[in-house]
């Protein structure tokens, strides 16, 4: 008898440190700031990619557009993967990037009616002011969206894991009258 109530005290302290729903298991912060560093790094290591392309051939300029269009998307969603990895869709991150990208865009419409040949665009007239002006705060915008969904992203694993905590530890316990197991927990 007292050789079985040892086997199951040997086999609880070895199999039960903590019991988890399948469904509540735990966000690693490391690998939320991991995904939101590989979704920030993506778009630029595109941009790498599409500056080797001479851009002189029909099919160059095809793929060149293509990942321009991909760099775009990567650059407003890449940052909030460590936010989607925890559960959550939206972040201030992304709503800021997003913001961000349509200051730029509409910056990049007056900068190609700014150089087009039949509009003379100087360097002292307020479409050169406002276009410059916009592509600025647009990138400012999509930076400080960046950073803040990268640093916040072992944040939201944390948060994560506190909102749905259900943690139980089960202990062998033994008293000079038997022996038991105690149960613990945070629910």
């Amino acid at each position: 008898m007292k050789l079985g109530a040892a086997m199951v005290v040997v086999i609880v302290l070895a199999l039960t440190a903590q019991v988890r729903a399948e469904s509540q298991e735990r966000k690693s912060p490391n690998v939320a700031t991991a995904l939101a560093y590989a979704g920030a790094f993506a778009a630029p290591a595109l941009s790498l990619v599409n500056f080797t392309l001479e851009m002189e051939t029909p099919r160059e300029r095809r793929i060149g557009y293509t990942l321009i269009g991909v760099e775009s998307v990567l650059m407003v969603l890449g940052p909030s993967a460590g936010h989607w990895y925890t559960g959550r869709f939206t972040s201030p991150g992304l709503g800021i990037r997003a913001g961000g990208v349509a200051v730029l865009a509409t910056g990049f419409v007056g900068l190609v009616h700014c150089v087009s040949p039949d509009v003379d665009c100087g360097r002292r007239d307020w479409e050169s002011y406002a276009t410059v002006g916009l592509l600025t705060i647009g990138t400012t915008g999509v930076i400080l969206g960046t950073l803040l969904d990268t640093t916040d992203a072992s944040r939201a694993a944390r948060r994560w894991n506190r909102e749905h905590g259900v943690e139980a530890v089960i202990a062998p316990t033994v008293t000079p009258s038997g022996a038991g197991l105690a149960v613990a927990g945070r629910f």
